[in-house]
């Protein structure tokens, strides 16, 4: 799983009603914080944290780049779930070498699209990896 990053970073010093910074890593930080921000504010309109899920469709090198997104997910405080279905936020990492993985990937999210949202969050749904470059 990835590194505890906030043990590193200090999200609460930074500025969100700043300007993003244009230089990496520090960009990534800036969003990170308000994303902890949205989570907290999720929290007190709904009495829970936001639940995510990321699903791994496609090629075996996607399972890393998972890894990072779940435990980036986790430091700005989603609670990770075992799957799709609990989830108020899905990113889809993928990959499109097969075609057999794209129509995975499109039957996804038709599914995804057709269910209404959960009673107390609207799900979102996010794709991620290579798939996402090429519908772009």
């Amino acid at each position: 799983m990835e590194e505890n990053i906030s043990n590193e970073i200090d999200f609460d010093k930074i500025d969100i009603k700043s300007e993003p910074p244009t230089e990496e890593p520090f960009r990534q930080y800036f969003y990170m914080a308000k994303c902890r921000e949205w989570v907290k504010d999720f929290k007190q309109r709904n009495g829970r944290l936001p639940k995510s899920f990321v699903l791994n469709m496609g090629c075996q090198m996607n399972a890393r780049d998972s890894e990072k997104l779940t435990g980036i997910l986790s430091n700005i405080g989603y609670e990770i779930t075992d799957g799709e279905d609990e989830a108020d936020f899905v990113i889809l990492n993928t990959c499109t070498v097969r075609d057999n993985e794209n129509q995975k990937v499109y039957g996804t999210e038709r599914v995804q699209a057709a269910q209404p949202p959960y009673e107390d969050s609207a799900l979102r749904l996010h794709d991620a990896g290579a798939f996402r470059d090429r519908k772009a």
